[in-house]
């Protein structure tokens, strides 16, 4: 059993890494077409995660996604 507490959260370029240094294991968001400028994480669980891209051709997204999962939750694009 995986403890998702225990992960330290970054991102590199147009991905971001989950590390938990105790099972020496990463796990990888690769949902962005751009380079991450923003990372937020929700509470203390981190269960839900947002991570901003930077574009200045097109128009950038916000991704909510689950950090247990790595699965999508919302993409909002061109409103911010």
């Amino acid at each position: 059993m995986m403890d998702y507490n225990e992960e330290v959260i970054y991102f590199v370029s147009s991905y971001v890494v989950l590390v938990n240094v105790q099972l020496n294991r990463q796990r990888f968001y690769t949902q962005h077409l751009q380079e991450i400028i923003s990372l937020a994480i929700s509470n203390l669980n981190g269960d839900f995660v947002a991570t901003g891209e930077y574009s200045e051709s097109t128009k950038p997204a916000i991704h909510i996604w689950n950090s247990r999962t790595l699965d999508n939750i919302s993409v909002l694009q061109g409103i911010h």
